[in-house]
């Protein structure tokens, strides 16, 4: 009985002995698979890596480059930068100046007043003013010439191509010579700034006017006015000649005993080095002007000053 069981003992043994290697087997097996497949992923998820670093190294140079060669691109054209608002203005800027260089045309004789006409020469800058051959004097119309004028602003966009401006013959400004050369046309003023001359003939006559209020204000350009020097009628000089930085002495006006206003009549003249108010010839000059208000503000190169006859506690130069 003992010999049977031992042997059942062994075989079992036996069998129990090659189960275990067999699974021993199996479970090194699996284990080697895993290794692999894990071996495998990690090398996959490696080269994944690497493609990813150098398609980076490639790309985002290349976006760099495209990125610099738009916007080289933009400049060469001049395509604005901004806000759309601030492009659009700038758009309608470049367009404003394609049309003025091309609208810049010459005028025709042009009626500017009781027998007088103008032209305007684009070449040479020129207003040349023309009286007619009546008998009747020529007198401008401030509305003909502002609208004469407004033909060079709406072509020109300002005045700055009249570069001179000249009488033929003897023409009388009017009465109301308020802004006459430095114009408000559609509610904006347009000054004569790149005037250099102007009368060469002295043949525009002053004795018609009574308010010159800003005639000439804004001439900055024209070192003298030789206009007559007659002024018999003027009341009101209110910066008559005010910015007129060129200037270098006063127009010696003569029957001025009229005048009862200068309040800046040459402020900021800063090239007028002497001014006369005062006739030798005649007397009664200036004589109902009782205060030259800042008459002479801001003139810095005024060395010599001979006030009106009897005229006591003013302060022409009061800049303030």
């Amino acid at each position: 009985m003992k010999k049977i069981w031992k042997g059942k003992n062994e075989k079992s043994q036996k069998h129990e002995t090659v189960g275990a290697v067999t699974h021993t087997h199996t479970h090194t097996h699996k284990h080697v698979i895993k290794d692999n497949v894990g071996a495998d992923a990690l090398k996959s998820a490696h080269e994944k890596k690497k493609n990813i670093m150098i398609r980076t190294r490639v790309i985002v140079p290349l976006i760099v480059v495209l990125v610099l060669i738009s916007i080289i691109a933009v400049i060469c054209v001049g395509a604005p930068f901004g806000r759309p608002q601030e492009t659009a203005e700038l758009n309608k800027n470049i367009d404003t100046n394609k049309e003025k260089i091309s609208a810049a045309t010459d005028i025709a004789a042009t009626s500017i007043g009781t027998n007088v006409k103008a032209t305007f020469t684009v070449s040479t800058g020129e207003i040349k003013i023309t009286p007619g051959g009546s008998n009747s004097d020529s007198i401008i119309n401030k509305t003909n010439w502002n609208n004469f004028l407004k033909k060079i602003v709406d072509a020109d966009g300002s005045l700055d191509a009249v570069k001179t401006i000249n009488f033929t013959n003897s023409t009388y400004a009017p009465a109301n010579s308020s802004n006459l050369f430095s114009p408000i046309i559609s509610n904006t003023n347009y000054p004569f700034s790149q005037v250099v001359t102007f009368d060469e003939e002295k043949c525009l006559w002053l004795n018609k006017v009574t308010n010159a209020t800003s005639m000439f204000e804004g001439m900055s350009k024209v070192k003298e006015f030789k206009t007559s020097y007659y002024v018999e009628k003027l009341t009101n000089m209110t910066r008559m000649f005010y910015g007129c930085s060129s200037l270098e002495k006063t127009p010696k006006f003569l029957r001025a005993s009229s005048v009862t206003v200068t309040t800046e009549a040459f402020m900021n003249c800063t090239s007028l080095k002497t001014a006369e108010l005062n006739s030798e010839r005649l007397y009664g000059e200036w004589m109902k002007v009782t205060n030259l208000d800042k008459m002479f503000a801001g003139c810095s190169s005024l060395s010599s000053f001979v006030p009106p006859a009897g005229l006591t506690g003013h302060n022409s130069r009061n800049s303030s």
